[in-house]
């Protein structure tokens, strides 16, 4: 079965990594530590799961899924 592309938005680090350490087998991962840069992801990848953080900075992560 193919992995799918999953995309976690967090700002802090230590979320992103302990992510990766217990998600790395099941999906194809794509860490951002901001929205924006989330966006970006979003503009060059077929990501079929988005999981985002609430409280971030500039951008919350509610408008951020919105977007």
């Amino acid at each position: 079965m193919e992995k799918k592309n999953l995309l976690y938005v967090d700002d802090e680090p230590i979320n992103l990594q302990l992510f990766k350490f217990n998600f790395r087998q099941h999906y194809n991962l794509f860490l951002a530590q901001s929205a924006m840069e989330g966006l970006e992801i979003l503009q060059k990848e077929d990501v079929s799961i988005v999981i985002s953080d609430f409280k971030m900075p500039e951008m919350n992560g509610l408008d951020f899924l919105r977007k």
